[in-house]
């Protein structure tokens, strides 16, 4: 072997260990959470593959780690994690524990005989539902107790409203001495009084507190307001009476996100129908660039999907990576989504910042439908992206062979 060839054979090793490593390096970053340094990553991976596989097309594992890298850049450039608000949703709306059966049997037995009185006192003062395990004599001096503990007004109300007491957060809220509205006033997870009665889901407190005067838009943390929240929840006579009472329906919280995204997010047509007869903007994008239409075309809400284009959405935003919902549509493999966006005028060649085109991200995604169906409405059959691959290219590299043929057949070379 000669020098040149010994030459060869160190630098086509050293790239094909440089595309590992800026796999592995990008895998870390993804799981750090610093998208942006992984797709720097993943990109110069991409970049150290195919310098192998431009003179040595048949390397099983520069194959297999291109494919990988692609993989995991789909992730990316099709993240998921900023629109995932169900975790959010699952710590706002606490779940009360299971009763023990044998307590619940023995209070509903004493509260027959002898608890009347103390249900009357109960619903007198406190007023709200009592634990199935307690009895009214119990519930009354648990009660008591609770609130000998609870120093300032600030915390009574919040008590109240933990607890579905609006008997005493009306006698609370009446007592104060100068109506603040409860401006600026927010428990220790940074919720002001009305997003946790709305988190609560108690439509007594709800009304209450904003007919007492409080601030409507109070933020709380992460500039979450309580429409951002009565929205997510889908509680639509909240969100009503919020709007009722002078909520900003265009507000955002620290994300750019309004609430009409995470109305299209929870595929909630009637709130969304609500919120543009309010005015709500459907061009406004978030920190991410996405449109509320890009959160209804990832959650595959084809009714909310018509709905916005019908009050006109534009059909070609494109997010922080320059992708489009075409794009989005064309990866997750949402056969019907595609063919309604293609009808109403989406752009089949449009680009993202890999000069990536949806039939690229199609070919990815492995559905021929798609495939198809973009290359029956002009899609660009021959387009390099920004590694100079083109939709047939791609398609080889991941054994999509009915790919293949059809993209041969319509003159792919």
């Amino acid at each position: 072997m000669g020098t040149y060839d010994l030459v060869l054979k160190q630098v086509k090793l050293q790239s094909e260990n440089q595309g590992q490593n800026f796999l592995a390096e990008a895998k870390e970053a993804i799981s750090a959470g610093d998208t942006g340094q992984a797709k720097k990553k993943l990109i110069l991976a991409i970049e150290a593959f195919q310098l192998i596989l431009n003179t040595k097309p048949y390397c099983r594992i520069s194959r297999q780690g291109i494919n990988e890298t692609w993989s995991y850049l789909g992730q990316i450039y099709f993240v998921e994690g900023s629109l995932d608000y169900e975790k959010r949703l699952e710590e706002a709306i606490e779940k009360h524990q299971e009763t023990f059966l044998p307590n619940v049997i023995k209070n509903f037995v004493v509260d027959s005989f002898v608890g009347k009185d103390w249900k009357r006192q109960c619903e007198g003062k406190f007023g709200g539902h009592k634990p199935m395990d307690l009895s009214w004599k119990q519930f009354y001096f648990e009660n008591e107790q609770a609130l000998e503990s609870l120093k300032s007004d600030e915390d009574q109300i919040f008590w109240s409203i933990e607890n579905g007491h609006n008997q005493y957060l009306q006698f609370v809220l009446d007592g104060r001495k100068k109506k603040t509205g409860l401006k600026g006033v927010l428990n220790e997870d940074q919720e002001s009084c009305l997003e946790r009665g709305i988190k609560r889901g108690n439509s007594d407190i709800i009304r209450q507190l904003v007919e007492y005067g409080v601030n409507v838009n109070e933020k709380g943390r992460d500039k979450w307001t309580p429409l951002h929240w009565a929205v997510l929840i889908g509680d639509i006579v909240s969100v009503r009476l919020l709007l009722d009472k002078g909520a900003k329906v265009n507000v955002k919280n620290d994300q750019a996100v309004m609430p009409i995204h995470i109305a299209a997010y929870k595929g909630s047509q009637d709130i969304i129908e609500l919120l543009i007869e309010k005015g709500a903007r459907l061009n406004t994008l978030d920190a991410k660039k996405l449109s509320p239409l890009h959160y209804a075309v990832y959650r595959n809400y084809l009714n909310v999907i018509e709905l916005l284009l019908e009050n006109g959405v534009k059909l070609n935003h494109q997010d922080e990576n320059g992708i489009g919902v075409l794009h989005w549509a064309c990866y997750h493999q949402l056969n019907n989504v595609v063919q309604l966006l293609i009808e109403k005028g989406a752009k089949v060649n449009l680009v993202d910042d890999l000069d990536r085109t949806p039939l690229h991200w199609a070919v990815q995604g492995g559905n021929l439908e798609v495939v198809t169906q973009l290359l029956g409405h002009g899609a660009d059959i021959n387009r390099e992206d920004r590694f100079s691959d083109k939709p047939m290219k791609l398609a080889a590299s991941l054994g999509e062979s009915g790919i293949m043929s059809v993209l041969f057949e319509k003159g792919a070379r």
